[in-house]
C-alpha cells in the first residue's frame, strides 16, 4: 500500500495518523497519574492526615472534632503502614511531607478551640475531597494491581471521614 504521492503523504495516511493519535489521547486521560506518583502522594497525604488528626486531639474545642481527629489519625496511620509496605515491595522512594502541608500544619498548630475546629474541618473536608478524587482515579485506571486494590479498599474510609467532617461543619455553622 502506497502512503506517499510525490513525496507527500496521502490523505489516507494522514487520516490514519490522526485517528491513531486520537485513540491514544482517549486511552490515556490527560490527568492520569502514574502508580508511582499515586504512591508518593498517598503516603505524603496520609502523613499529613495523621499529623492533622493528632493536632485535633490536642487543640480541638469540641469533643466531636477531637474524636474525628483521633479516628482520622488512627485510620491513616494504619493505611500508611500498608502503603509503606507496598512502596518497599515496589522499591519506591518516598518523601515525608510537602512544604505546603508543613505550612498548613503550622497554621493549624497556632489555633485552639472553636477557631481550630473551624479551620480543621475546612482543611479535612478539602483534603479528603482531593484524596477521594486521586484514589478513585487510581482504583479505576491504576496499572499496578496491588495499588489499585489498596485504593479501592481505602475509598470507603476516606468517604466516611469526608461525610463526618461535612456533618460537623454544618453543626458548627460553616
Amino acid at each position: 500500500m502506497k502512503v506517499e504521492v510525490g513525496g507527500r503523504p496521502t490523505w489516507r495516511a494522514v487520516l490514519g495518523a490522526v485517528l491513531c493519535a486520537s485513540a491514544l489521547a482517549v486511552a490515556v486521560p490527560a490527568n492520569a497519574q502514574t502508580d508511582g506518583a499515586f504512591l508518593r502522594n498517598a503516603v505524603e497525604g496520609g502523613n499529613f492526615e495523621v499529623q492533622v488528626g493528632q493536632l485535633a486531639e490536642r487543640n480541638a474545642g469540641s469533643e466531636q472534632v477531637r474524636l474525628l481527629g483521633y479516628m482520622i489519625a488512627t485510620d491513616h496511620a494504619r493505611s500508611d503502614e500498608s502503603l509503606r509496605q507496598l512502596a518497599f515491595m515496589e522499591k519506591a522512594s518516598l518523601s515525608s511531607e510537602s512544604l505546603s502541608n508543613t505550612r498548613k500544619l503550622q497554621q493549624l498548630g497556632r489555633l485552639h478551640g472553636a477557631a481550630f475546629d473551624k479551620a480543621f474541618l475546612q482543611t479535612i473536608t478539602a483534603s479528603h475531597k482531593a484524596d477521594i478524587a486521586v484514589f478513585l482515579q487510581e482504583a479505576t485506571n491504576g496499572t499496578d494491581v496491588a495499588l489499585r486494590q489498596f485504593a479501592e479498599r481505602a475509598l470507603p474510609t476516606l468517604q466516611k471521614h469526608l461525610s463526618m467532617a461535612q456533618q460537623l461543619r454544618s453543626q458548627v455553622g460553616q
